[in-house]
């Protein structure tokens, strides 16, 4: 994006109270006439969001609640389903397995992340959705905080 239009937009001041703050700042941009979309900036910069399985619980949980209900199902339908069939020894199963692993080879690949672990997708996956689960019920009690501060 370009800094004429993140300040015509307000900057970051203008989305200091949203839950999903970065995805809230590229809606600003474009209300206000900018554009802006994802970019791969591997090659630029690195992050490590959480320390541990505890912030990573606490951070997911605080903002998944913004995602669709039918994201965790699709999830689920082609990643994991997939891999249980397998286990089964289905054919179809085990090909679907396959080309999940291969997209996530491809990523691990691109961004140096551990290549191995792509075997392991439909247990990631499992806990993505497990995770959504947790954020859309701690929504709808009221429950969702995120630093000390209630976000429900």
């Amino acid at each position: 994006m370009r800094r004429t239009a993140y300040d015509r937009a307000g900057g970051h001041a203008a989305v200091r109270a949203e839950v999903v703050e970065d995805v809230a700042l590229l809606r600003a941009i474009k209300a206000t006439g900018g554009r802006g979309g994802v970019a791969d900036g591997t090659a630029v910069a690195t992050c490590r969001m959480y320390d541990d399985w505890a912030g990573l619980t606490a951070g997911y949980t605080k903002s998944l609640h913004t995602v669709p209900i039918v994201t965790p199902v699709l999830l689920t339908a082609l990643y994991v389903a997939p891999a249980v069939a397998a286990l089964r020894g289905s054919r179809a199963g085990r090909n679907a397995y396959l080309l999940g692993v291969l997209g996530r080879v491809i990523s691990a690949r691109r961004t140096g992340g551990p290549v191995l672990d792509s075997l392991a997708h439909p247990v990631s996956v499992s806990a993505l959705v497990a995770l959504t689960a947790r954020s859309h019920l701690a929504h709808r009690r009221g429950g969702l905080s995120w630093k000390g501060r209630s976000l429900s």
